[in-house]
């Protein structure tokens, strides 16, 4: 518990740290300065991982987390569900709202196809400041102590409880309920585990999957009155997730 506890003492004091200047200057998210401290902040959980690491096993620590986390060698089934299932739920979400008689108006889509496209590429600095410590490091510590779903669970919320600072800066991405925000982080941290589980620890499936959803939620329009039918289809994956998780799923004390 002791490197958990030093991960997270790194991670949210760094980012918390940047992204708590948000709120002292009262800059709205689209000031430059907002938008480069913002950036420079993500980088918490990745700081985190790398020092905790090198503390741990030192240089060799570090490697594999950075490069050994980076099995590529798995079932072509992992890639095409981390890549796929976001938009599954989104186009599965939209669609029971129609045949329920919910109303869309305006395009289906917020950016153009170049626009997805640098969206996209955006999402690389993401995934590498974010995944290598959600995923690459807290996940396995976390399941050798609670087990694979209490595990995943707790990781969720130190995932969405990450985005604090965020829900006090106006025009950031992070609006309306922290809970819901943290209910819905909670169905992907389950996914999420469950494809590191099965992949044999690699974390781009975590990755990828991460970039899927960003990408759906930049891109696609949902209308208020969709989005249960979409989280429905979250809740879902999430359940249907739980049996691909590491055993046991709970260890009790």
């Amino acid at each position: 518990m002791t490197y958990i506890f030093w991960y997270l003492v790194v991670t949210f004091g760094f980012s918390f740290g940047v992204h708590g200047l948000f709120v002292l200057l009262r800059l709205p998210f689209e000031h430059p300065l907002a938008k480069t401290l913002y950036v420079v902040g993500m980088l918490g959980p990745l700081l985190g991982a790398v020092s905790v690491s090198a503390w741990r096993y030192g240089g060799w620590g570090v490697y594999d987390l950075l490069v050994g986390g980076l099995n590529w060698r798995f079932g072509i089934q992992w890639y095409l569900l981390a890549a796929g299932l976001m938009p599954v739920f989104y186009f599965g979400g939209l669609g029971l709202y129609r045949l329920f008689g919910g109303e869309f108006s305006g395009p289906l889509f917020k950016v153009s196809a170049w626009g997805f496209l640098g969206i996209l590429a955006l999402q690389i600095y993401t995934q590498i400041a974010e995944e290598y410590g959600w995923r690459g490091f807290l996940q396995p510590l976390m399941d050798q102590y609670l087990g694979g779903l209490a595990a995943a669970l707790v990781v969720g919320i130190v995932w969405a409880a990450w985005h604090l600072p965020m829900f006090w800066v106006p025009g950031s991405n992070q609006t309306g309920s922290f809970w819901d925000f943290a209910f819905w982080l909670i169905c992907w941290s389950v996914m999420m585990s469950a494809m590191r589980h099965q992949t044999g620890g690699s974390t781009i499936p975590a990755m990828i999957f991460h970039m899927s959803l960003n990408a759906c939620y930049f891109a696609i329009r949902v209308p208020p009155g969709a989005k249960p039918y979409v989280l429905a289809l979250e809740v879902a994956g999430a359940l249907a997730a739980t049996p691909f998780l590491p055993r046991p799923i709970f260890y009790f004390f």
